[in-house]
């Protein structure tokens, strides 16, 4: 399993812990936690990606860190509209952005979105089945990522997670 996968199975866990009556703070770090699943693994890949080789793997760790929560919401958000910057558009020959790739982006930017009122919003309650729902998103696009990740489509992707704020001029 990997830690995503880990964090997933984690998050399924705290949703269902309390049988009767889940306490919001179960529900509310299951929400936290299903969006740290898509997270990490995004940020994995692109370590991957931009630093190959098993000797450079301290670096790989290091490198996830540079990721900005902020920068990467706005790359999925020109990512979900199908308008990456110009420069990445170019990368990928101005073919139109995959569906599916559009899709994952749209959960990173819901998870995030849901994961700052779980994490600040005390004044907001979850149910169970919408925090069942949020977690099957996470799980939905971590599955539709694997085929993706290879991809030139989803190469340019994770450029745009970590650069979007360089390459769109802002």
């Amino acid at each position: 399993m990997t830690y995503s996968s880990d964090l997933l199975a984690q998050a399924r866990i705290l949703a269902k812990l309390e049988p009767k009556r889940p306490r919001q703070a179960s529900l509310r770090r299951a929400v936290s936690t299903s969006y740290y699943a898509l997270f990490h693994c995004l940020t994995a890949d692109a370590a991957k990606f931009m630093l190959s080789g098993n000797r450079v793997h301290p670096l790989r760790i290091s490198f996830r860190r540079a990721f900005a929560h902020g920068t990467m919401r706005k790359a999925c958000n020109a990512f979900a509209r199908g308008s990456p910057p110009a420069i990445l558009h170019e990368a990928v020959k101005h073919q139109p952005i995959p569906t599916s790739l559009c899709k994952v982006a749209e959960a990173f930017v819901d998870l995030q979105g849901i994961r700052h009122e779980a994490d600040y919003d005390m004044a907001r309650s979850f149910t169970r089945q919408e925090v069942l729902d949020m977690i099957d998103l996470a799980e939905q696009a971590l599955s539709s990522w694997k085929s993706l990740r290879s991809t030139l489509e989803g190469q340019t992707f994770l450029v745009g997670l970590l650069l979007y704020d360089k390459i769109a001029g802002r």
